[in-house]
């Protein structure tokens, strides 16, 4: 059972952030606060809903980003296919909150200011360099999310403000570099299998020793030199191309090393 506590809906954002300051406890879907009152670890004795609030409502995509009220809840993102789209990680993130029911109740806002480490929403937001937009009775602030958390369970957040809204930037020019990139680098796809299989072919014949040459080779010498030469004469491409060039000197080497013990096989053996 719940502990007695007071109750509070305010009509406006002002009356919200007053309550706030006065020691309520802003409750968004309630799937965290609930349950740890339930539970005893949360001693609130007034609760500050906040889902009739407007200005932490709503969502829209724009050409310079996505814009997200606090309410938001991790269902919305899971559904919409424009997030799916062009905002992966934040789409699995959400998708893999508890269970759908809690999904459709816990909200974006909410797993921010939970604090936990571990929140699924949290890293992907991150990852797409998110803002976390304050509001307060000085107006509004807005806040790279990696500088919002201060410490574990502490914001950058004055007593008297909430957390209205969260604004994900879109960037075009990087998303093609990325596309552009992996396209690329997905060459090298190729020739991993070969230098798999030749580490192991070398291994299940006892030679160790050509083994770990194959594997220093590949992961230092030639890896390090494509990527400090290449670029010189391909710009950026030749980042890309650097793990697939070093595969490629490593898949010929291996077809020599090879060769030449066919060849000493066959002259001295027989």
């Amino acid at each position: 059972m719940l502990p007695r506590f007071e109750y509070y809906a305010p009509a406006d954002i002002l009356e919200a952030c007053r309550l706030k300051a006065a020691g309520a406890k802003p409750v968004a879907g309630g799937t965290d606060v609930y349950v740890n009152m339930h539970g005893g670890k949360e001693k609130a004795a007034e609760v500050l809903d906040l889902k009739g609030l407007k200005e932490l409502q709503g969502q829209r995509l724009t050409p310079e980003g996505l814009d997200l009220g606090a309410l938001t809840t991790h269902r919305h993102i899971e559904e919409w296919e424009a997030v799916r789209g062009r905002y992966y990680a934040l789409y699995q993130g959400c998708s893999q909150v508890g269970s759908v029911q809690i999904r459709y109740r816990g909200t974006l806002g909410g797993n921010i200011m939970n604090g936990a480490p571990s929140a699924d929403s949290v890293g992907p937001l991150l990852v797409h360099g998110a803002e976390a937009v304050v509001l307060g009775p000085a107006g509004e602030r807005r806040i790279p999310l990696e500088k919002f958390y201060v410490g574990f369970k502490k914001f950058d957040l004055l007593p008297e403000e909430l957390l209205a809204r969260i604004f994900v930037s879109y960037d075009t020019a990087l998303m093609e570099l990325t596309r552009h990139g992996f396209a690329v680098y997905s060459i090298a796809f190729m020739f991993m299998g070969i230098n798999v299989l030749a580490s192991a072919f070398f291994t299940a014949l006892g030679n160790g020793l050509i083994s770990a040459l194959i594997s220093f080779l590949r992961t230092l010498l030639f890896q390090v030199a494509a990527v400090l030469l290449l670029p010189q004469w391909l710009g950026i491409d030749g980042i890309w191309l650097a793990i697939t060039a070093a595969l490629g000197r490593i898949a010929l080497c291996h077809d020599m090393v090879s060769q030449f013990n066919l060849f000493h096989d066959a002259f001295f053996m027989s």
